[in-house]
């Protein structure tokens, strides 16, 4: 068994035009995002502001509240969400990992 036990995987691509804020949230499910252009800066629970470069990534654990902001470029990133399709709240491609 690994960390997470799913059925469902959602993997999407996020694109944020520079200087757009996305206010904060949660999701029932954990949530990986790897930076491929841009800068982006999260603030995860009530942890500290972390910036992330291009080929960074962050790992958002189940109902945490977190938030997030471009910075002065594009931001484009792939997030993957694992779980039920109904736990994480975004749209994207859902690929079913049982064989």
């Amino acid at each position: 068994d690994g960390l997470f036990t799913s059925s469902t995987v959602t993997v999407g691509v996020m694109l944020l035009s520079p200087n757009i804020y996305y206010p904060p949230h949660s999701h029932p499910a954990p949530e990986c995002l790897y930076l491929v252009s841009g800068r982006g800066t999260w603030h995860i629970a009530s942890g500290p502001i972390i910036s992330i470069p291009p080929g960074g990534h962050i790992l958002i654990p189940p109902e945490c509240l977190h938030a997030f902001w471009s910075m002065d470029t594009p931001l484009a990133a792939i997030y993957l969400c694992l779980g039920n399709e109904n736990q994480h709240g975004h749209s994207g491609l859902n690929l079913d990992t049982e064989e």
